[in-house]
């Protein structure tokens, strides 16, 4: 096989391609002033290739982040390929332990949220309820109603929706914990939602919700 087909099969550069053949990671044959690739050693690379998959990779199929990949890493759930290359990778196989783990160590994202929700008490003595959440929310966001306050306390993970986010955000400040504190969770520091920290404050002020939290 030519260089560059293999190249292409690899996606890689033609110059990469050279290297791994002149340092015998590819077996391969030069004629002349031309390198040949061994089809059998191409295959042998892909295949081996689809057995490891990123932390990215890894982190979109389980749902989780990075950070909790390599936290898998060192508990023995997932299996590193080589700890010191550049990209690191796990062993694809393991991926369906990690969702496994995942599913029983953690509950759905929201349920925080909805944890906290229900053990806030609003300066009347009464529990914050998902409409009064919405109401206090809608202050700062515009229209918000109680369907959307749940939708995000049903999420498994971070919404993706910028919209999702900017309400996480405004019920996590309504609810009286730092949203700055929880931007990695959330993964968009709320400056970067287009909401401001007079926005927040007005948040917790409106609900009153820090003053006070009853049991969970």
């Amino acid at each position: 096989m030519a260089t560059i087909e293999a190249a292409v099969a690899l996606d890689m550069t033609r110059a990469h391609v050279l290297k791994m053949l002149r340092t015998g990671v590819l077996d391969g044959v030069k004629q002349g002033r031309r390198w040949w690739v061994a089809e059998t050693s191409l295959q042998q690379m892909l295949d081996e290739r689809a057995r490891w998959a990123t932390f990215e990779e890894t982190a979109r199929i389980a749902g989780c982040t990075t950070a909790k990949v390599a936290e898998a890493v060192r508990d023995g759930i997932l299996t590193q390929r080589d700890p010191g290359a550049p990209v690191p990778t796990v062993l694809r196989t393991d991926i369906p332990g990690l969702v496994e783990h995942l599913a029983k160590a953690t509950p759905p994202w929201g349920a925080t949220l909805r944890a906290v929700r229900r053990s806030t008490r609003l300066p009347s003595g009464e529990y914050m309820s998902q409409t009064r959440l919405a109401e206090i929310v809608a202050q700062v966001l515009g229209p918000c109603t109680r369907v959307t306050i749940a939708r995000v306390e049903r999420s498994p993970t971070p919404p993706a929706s910028r919209d999702l986010l900017r309400v996480a955000t405004c019920m996590a400040a309504a609810l009286g914990l730092d949203a700055d504190e929880g931007a990695q969770d959330l993964g968009r520091h709320p400056a970067a939602l287009d909401l401001t920290s007079d926005d927040l404050r007005r948040l917790r002020k409106d609900s009153g919700a820090s003053a006070r939290r009853g049991d969970p």
